[in-house]
């Protein structure tokens, strides 16, 4: 029978100790403290202090918690209830206590609810998991007390390794019993939303000390790996064998890297301080001023970077070149695409160094969703999951940790939710101008300087929406936690150096000796001159709807704000292709399929490939998605992909053969002179072996079409 509570003072410190230097110059051989850390020295009778007696007193409980203590312990004492049913009422009494004492640690609680048990009760009410795991870790230190010894006297590093195991183990237990124990708890239907509250507070303290002496055993370690590192260093300056130091140095670094691995013990601390953490990210995330600062560190950067290219660029060329069309365009799309690319790589990263600590970073699926925990409670017992319930546990991690990538996704562009929201962003700026232009003409709304403010606007409400819908999106687990996706970024740099980065980083990323870099510039343009001929398009519908009556000005507003995304939707789905280009092909790697492995001597069109495969295959898990599978929410976003990988085979086929034209016309005579050949055999009457189209291979979770 499993129950929380031990009377468990603070684990004790390792001692450091230093290398003294002795009076003829010579560095004294290391000695590690001979005396036990304080922690565990005996301590003297002395008489308690007023202080400490006022303080033991604030910690009791009050006396109608006490009663319910009273009450627990006879009810314990008669053998009336399951496991279970007394593990969840100490919780609940737990849980009513921290309320009083919202500081008190969690291994005392116990104490302070029961100062007086008898030898039975003892043992129900005194958790052995929890004193299981403080002997281990008392063991723990108690060997690494007896590294000092003079060197002369090697250590038993293998008997160090069998406590620290143990210590491992015990720990292991207590992370995984307890979660376990939490959890069919909180899972029982009748449970009500006070007692439910009073549990969760129990478990929250629970996380909190998993997170504080979760760090002792690795600490440890590491302690005594320094201290060993350093008798060696001590030895050598002695010019003393250091043969056995040495094994006994690499030994503890391999016992240190053993705690850090995955494995049982790490699975069941990150499901034990998952509740602290969720309430640490909760606490950053959550309230008006946090989405209000999200806010402003997307709109910022966003702004610059879209009043630069999509404003004042466009407009100023349009308005030097205003009778010739198509030069108009062209030239447009051209300046659209370099202007953009400093935007991207200069601007935007400058302004999100202006808004510093408040940009945003994603939450790793792995920090928020631990691997299954090792351990399940069936009726207030402890037991190791089956392989059956593993496997079932591993499935449900990895469909919660999808659908959190789905949601972190979802604000983004690249997907249908999060371009939808740049599109209706802009769409709203343009209509907004067109309507003012109406209401008072003599603003001159066509003017470059009005143009460029409706794009900062566009690009501060897109990147405000995008960013503050982020901080706030979230995925619910099985118990209804809300799940994080991202969180507050942070950063301990002074402005000047950020920005000094920022400004390096935009230069080695604008340099066109790169293909990279000349393909994402090509790509731009082709995308944007695509975009142009729909705007294009959509103002000459416009002009014939006429704008003498009501009805026709409010037809020229609708037709302002489609003009936009006729604009975008090419242009940002040529944005796109490079990153979804480098996802595709990491995934095909990643999958070794046929054909990844050596690269092909012939230009292979990556991304026109890819533009393709979007069109083939746009449920793919390495293309971004906003929504969950098999949805209608999905399915709407599926053909969005495919729109778009149609349009990003009209920008990336030219982008790519223009990059690769030296090496297609390297390439030409000799596959002319193939064909000549293969033609030949045909009319010879030879029979050849034709080569059929091989589709491209998918990655695994990809959506095929018959």
């Amino acid at each position: 029978m499993l129950t929380t509570g031990i009377n468990q003072g603070p684990t004790p410190a390792i001692v450091h100790s230093e290398v003294l230097e002795t009076p003829s110059g010579d560095i004294g051989l290391v000695r590690l403290a001979c005396r036990p850390p304080s922690d565990l020295a005996p301590t003297p009778n002395a008489a308690p202090s007023a202080t400490l007696k006022s303080y033991a007193q604030r910690q009791r409980p009050s006396t109608p918690l006490a009663r319910e203590a009273a009450a627990l312990a006879q009810f314990i004492k008669a053998g009336a209830g399951s496991p279970l049913e007394t593990a969840q009422k100490m919780m609940v009494l737990e849980g009513k206590y921290l309320l009083e004492q919202s500081h008190a640690a969690f291994q005392t609680i116990a104490e302070k609810l029961f100062p007086e048990v008898d030898e039975h009760l003892s043992r129900v009410i005194n958790d052995k998991l929890l004193s299981h795991a403080h002997t281990s870790r008392l063991e723990l230190h108690k060997a690494v007390a007896e590294l000092s010894k003079m060197p002369g006297d090697t250590p038993d590093v293998a008997a160090y390794g069998r406590i620290l195991k143990q210590a491992v183990q015990s720990q292991t237990e207590l992370f995984a019993g307890k979660v376990a124990l939490y959890q069919e708890v909180l899972a029982q239907p009748e449970l009500s939303a006070t007692d439910r509250a009073h549990i969760e507070r129990s478990e929250h303290a629970f996380a909190r000390y998993a997170q504080q002496v979760a760090t002792q055993i690795p600490g440890a370690l590491k302690q005594a790996s320094a201290k060993a590192e350093a008798t060696v260093k001590a030895l050598h300056h002695l010019h003393q064998p250091a043969k056995e130091w040495e094994d006994i140095s690499h030994q503890l670094k391999t016992l240190v890297r053993q705690t850090s691995a995955e494995g049982e013990f790490k699975d069941a601390l990150d499901n034990a301080r998952l509740p602290d953490v969720l309430e640490e990210l909760h606490q950053h995330n959550d309230g008006w001023a946090a989405t209000t600062k999200a806010f402003v560190a997307g709109a910022v950067p966003q702004m610059l970077a879209s009043g630069l290219a999509f404003g004042f660029a466009r407009a100023v060329v349009e308005s030097a070149i205003p009778h010739d069309l198509a030069k108009q365009v062209f030239a447009a799309g051209v300046t659209m695409a370099g202007t953009h690319e400093v935007g991207t790589n200069l601007l935007k990263p400058i302004g999100q160094e202006l808004v510093g600590p408040w940009n945003l970073k994603p939450i790793k699926a792995s920090e928020v969703i631990p691997n299954p925990n090792p351990r399940v409670s069936i009726l207030g017992q402890i037991q190791p999951l089956s392989d059956a319930a593993k496997t079932q546990a591993k499935q449900a991690v990895d469909d919660l940790r999808s659908r959190h990538l789905n949601a972190q996704q979802a604000n983004k562009n690249g997907t249908g939710i999060g371009e939808a929201q740049a599109f209706g962003a802009f769409g709203l700026a343009q209509g907004i101008r067109r309507a003012i232009g109406f209401a008072a003409p003599q603003l001159h709304v066509s003017d470059y300087g009005p143009r460029t403010l409706t794009s900062m606007g566009g690009g501060l409400l897109m990147g405000g929406v995008q960013s503050s819908s982020q901080l706030r999106s979230t995925t619910p687990d099985k118990r209804g936690r809300q799940l994080p996706t991202h969180t507050f970024k942070g950063t301990d740099k002074p402005l000047a150096q950020r920005i000094a980065k920022a400004t390096s980083d935009a230069v080695l990323a604008s340099d066109l000796s790169k293909s990279e870099v000349r393909q994402s510039l090509l790509s731009k343009t082709f995308g944007s001159l695509i975009g142009l001929g729909n705007a294009v398009a959509v103002s000459t519908v416009a002009r014939t709807l006429g704008s003498d009556t009501l009805a026709q000005k409010f037809g020229q507003v609708v037709m302002a704000a489609l003009g936009s995304p006729a604009l975008l939707i090419p242009a940002y789905a040529a944005f796109q292709s490079g990153p979804e280009t480098k996802a595709h092909t990491a995934a095909l790697k990643a999958a070794q399929l046929p054909g990844t492995a050596v690269q092909a001597s012939a230009p292979n069109f990556p991304r026109t490939r890819t533009a393709l495969q979007n069109m083939r295959a746009p449920d793919r898990a390495d293309l971004p998605h906003g929504s969950l599978p098999g949805t209608w929410g999905r399915t709407a976003e599926n053909t969005y992909h495919r729109v778009r990988g149609g349009l990003q085979i009209a920008s990336q086929l030219p982008t790519e053969t223009l990059e690769h034209a030296p090496q297609l016309l390297k390439a030409a005579p000799a596959a002319l002179a193939s064909a000549a050949s293969s033609m030949g055999k045909a009319l010879s009457g030879s029979h050849s072996v034709v080569e059929t189209d091989i589709p491209d291979p998918q990655p695994p979770g990809a959506f095929h079409l018959g």
